[in-house]
């Protein structure tokens, strides 16, 4: 996997890892809070549609701008 991803040059692999623990801590106590306001049944769902939206945009913005 280190070779397929090229993180043994440098600190690559640590800065994806820094990357990935920051936002969690400053993104996970505000979805707590609207967790517990809005309630999972709403939340959870929307989410995901969410963030499937910005997945197909940056594949549209990275893939087929460039193509």
């Amino acid at each position: 996997m280190h070779d397929d991803l090229a993180t043994d040059e440098g600190y690559r692999y640590s800065i994806a890892t820094l990357v990935f623990f920051i936002t969690y801590t400053v993104f996970q106590p505000p979805a707590t809070v609207v967790t517990y306001k809005i309630g999972p049944r709403i939340f959870l769902p929307t989410l995901c549609v969410a963030w499937g939206l910005v997945m197909v945009r940056s594949y549209h913005l990275m893939y087929l701008d460039f193509h």
